[in-house]
């Protein structure tokens, strides 16, 4: 869950994307979302999906509410949801 905030978050939707207005105009959150994707080389199998959340889900939001806040929400829910997902199959609960 930290990773997501300080790892992730911050440094792309919190401190790349309101910088990249500059260079990249109205594609800065396509290019935000690609190089999210790009981060997670050490998983390839999710470059793509990441790449595709990186950007509608993390990014839009970020940027037309211009706030790293829901950003972070959504990406911490993902994490809880796998996390208590996780925990029931290991646990059997499900």
């Amino acid at each position: 869950m930290f990773n997501t905030v300080i790892g992730e978050e911050l440094p792309f939707r919190g401190h790349l994307l309101p910088r990249m207005n500059g260079a990249f105009g109205r594609w800065d959150r396509t290019v935000n979302g690609r190089l999210f994707g790009a981060s997670h080389i050490r998983q390839p199998w999710t470059i793509f999906g990441s790449s595709i959340l990186g950007e509608f889900l993390f990014a839009l939001p970020t940027k037309r509410f211009r706030s790293a806040w829901f950003g972070i929400f959504a990406h911490s829910g993902k994490s809880a949801y796998l996390l208590i997902l996780i925990l029931g199959l290991v646990l059997g609960f499900a």
